[in-house]
């Protein structure tokens, strides 16, 4: 017997879907722009490709982390501001003029992501648990329509031309604004557990 869910699960639910939604499309958003910033930056494949792939390794340094720091500042801090820092980081990669921010850029935000993906997944069976039954898959398929629409902006931006400097810095904004709305505590937000 499916019992109803209280009001703050049902608003609890629609924030950390959100979170997943906008954490999927904040990478995936410049991906379609990868070749243009490597050709800008004359960057070999192998050096590119070393920028691309150690990214992650900022994520395992800083994932190490993310249980001391729920523990102390709660998991919705640490999945919405890390997920702040990531988007922003953006920029960083939009801007870069030397490979080396490229390098700095992707360990920044996979740092950052390492953080918001774990606090979001907490905050999911946290959801969960005021259910009292399993919808942990469906956070994760609303971060697959956030890879698959970011996705589709990007090549839209990059087909229409839009420059990627003005790209990004538009996702930060409505991303961000996003975020912060769902992180509001008040009755009437969608805010988090």
């Amino acid at each position: 017997m499916t019992t109803t869910p209280p009001p703050q699960a049902v608003r609890a639910r629609v924030g950390t879907l959100l979170l997943f939604l906008v954490n999927g499309m904040t990478f995936a958003s410049l991906v379609p722009r990868y070749p243009e910033i490597k050709a800008s930056l004359t960057a070999s494949q192998t050096v590119w490709g070393l920028a691309i792939g150690l990214g992650p390794l900022g994520g395992l340094a800083l994932g190490l982390a993310a249980a001391r720091l729920m523990a102390r500042f709660g998991s919705r801090n640490v999945a919405i501001w890390p997920q702040l820092a990531s988007t922003a980081a953006l920029i960083l990669l939009a801007l870069a003029g030397h490979i080396g921010w490229v390098f700095v850029a992707m360990i920044l935000m996979s740092a950052f992501d390492a953080l918001t993906d774990i606090a979001m997944n907490y905050q999911g069976l946290r959801v969960q648990n005021l259910y009292r039954r399993s919808i942990i898959n469906t956070f994760h398929g609303f971060w697959s329509v956030g890879a698959v629409a970011g996705g589709l902006i990007g090549s839209a931006m990059a087909q229409w031309r839009v420059s990627i400097t003005s790209q990004a810095l538009v996702t930060i904004v409505v991303l961000a604004l996003s975020l912060i709305h769902i992180s509001e505590p008040h009755e009437t937000s969608a805010h988090l557990v």
